[in-house]
């Protein structure tokens, strides 16, 4: 299977002329973390400036780190599902749970406006 920036290349190799406009942020996105395309390359292909390119992957939100983020957080991969199965199976133990309360119950009450009604109970700007 072919990917987005073979396509790209081939359309151009074929004497079509590429806009920068008529690349979507899928395809950037595609390009840049699936593929593994460097800014210089995609800005090469459509000729334009790096810096070009770079301006809207960043615009887009596109960026290795936000794509790693994305597949563990979001769980998105199989290898990601599988460590957060692991994870939890680790973590959420008997002699764990209670100690997970507690901190909750202390950052979410003890340290929060909870804990700031309680302590000034007529103050209206609460």
């Amino acid at each position: 299977m072919m990917g987005i920036f073979k396509e790209f290349e081939a359309k151009k190799a074929a004497g079509e002329e590429l806009f920068l406009d008529d690349l979507t942020q899928e395809d950037l996105k595609t390009m840049f973390i699936d593929e593994q395309i460097s800014d210089y390359m995609i800005a090469q292909l459509f000729d334009v400036k790096e810096s070009k390119i770079t301006y809207r992957r960043r615009k887009y939100g596109i960026t290795i780190r936000n794509s790693t983020l994305d597949d563990y957080l979001l769980v998105k991969t199989e290898h990601a599902k599988q460590m957060n199965d692991r994870v939890k199976a680790e973590l959420l133990v008997e002699e764990n749970l209670t100690m997970i309360a507690k901190s909750l119950t202390h950052f979410a009450f003890r340290n929060g406006p909870v804990e700031d009604m309680h302590a000034n109970p007529n103050n209206s700007t609460l």
